[in-house]
């Protein structure tokens, strides 16, 4: 993930050019052309079934399961396909999102401008949030630390409950936080 981070502040000191940050169109155009060389990149790669992925993929009973084998790509450690995959389509909803602007915006911009501390404080939150369901499922507390033995959760709507759940707790501490970068001369709060 390290790599992916480093690209990152490659990818934005790219759109911090004066030349694409001043022209939206420009933005728009850029992003495009790196999301789509992305996703291309990994359909091609992808279907010669060779390189970027331990994980090949195989014609199933199936053509949607067809498709689902040629998406599963490995997450951990991130493999080339799967960061291809991932990036690229997010790239491209980036150009398209550049011209949103209103509440939902600037809801979701204050993620945007503090990732690494959402990120550091969703992990301890999400631990006490998954405990806390335990207990309640199970009438006590979990036995093993949850930070290493992940306790899962009973179906999909209480993971989407519990993920929207974390964003509305950690979106004061996160707007605060990106105050007091914005407001601050300290490089080190840049960081996070």
């Amino acid at each position: 993930w390290f790599a992916v981070m480093s690209m990152g502040y490659c990818f934005g000191a790219l759109l911090s050019r004066d030349d694409i940050r001043n022209d939206a169109d420009k933005r728009r155009s850029t992003l495009i052309k790196i999301g789509l060389g992305l996703t291309v990149a990994f359909i091609v790669l992808r279907g010669i079934n060779v390189i970027g992925d331990s994980q090949h993929w195989a014609p199933q009973k199936t053509a949607l399961f067809t498709f689902f084998s040629f998406l599963n790509t490995s997450k951990y450690p991130p493999s080339l396909l799967y960061l291809l995959m991932t990036l690229g389509p997010a790239i491209i909803a980036l150009a398209f999102l550049d011209r949103v602007r209103g509440k939902i915006a600037d809801f979701f911009l204050v993620f945007g401008r503090v990732p690494l501390f959402y990120y550091i404080l969703h992990i301890p939150l999400v631990n006490v949030i998954g405990s806390l369901l335990y207990t309640w499922h199970n009438g006590h507390w979990p036995s093993t630390n949850p930070l290493f033995n992940p306790i899962g959760a009973d179906g999909l709507p209480v993971v989407y409950l519990s993920w929207i759940l974390v964003v509305a707790l950690l979106y004061p501490v996160c707007r605060w936080y990106m105050k007091l970068k914005a407001r601050s001369n300290n490089r080190w709060l840049s960081y996070l």
